[in-house]
């Protein structure tokens, strides 16, 4: 993938993860370290949670909550800023 096509992409999910905040929902960040059916919800007031969707009855189940550097980090590496 071109550089330019990288940059695009970023744009794309910048402003999907805007509009998201702006309805009042989570952002859901997948990586692919993670396990299967395994996503982060980033939230507008910064917070971060590692989340599992039951398979079965695919209902979201809450992990943990990130600490706030392990937060900063995933953001840093997803390229993200916090928006206020």
């Amino acid at each position: 993938m071109d550089r330019n096509h990288q940059d695009y992409g970023r744009y794309v999910v910048r402003k999907l993860r805007e509009e998201t905040f702006r309805e009042g929902h989570p952002f859901m960040i997948y990586q692919d370290e993670l396990p299967d059916y395994h996503f982060y919800y980033e939230y507008l007031d910064g917070k971060i949670h590692l989340m599992y969707m039951d398979e079965h009855t695919e209902e979201f189940i809450l992990i943990r909550e990130l600490s706030k550097e392990e937060a900063d980090q995933l953001r840093h590496r997803c390229k993200f800023e916090i928006i206020k």
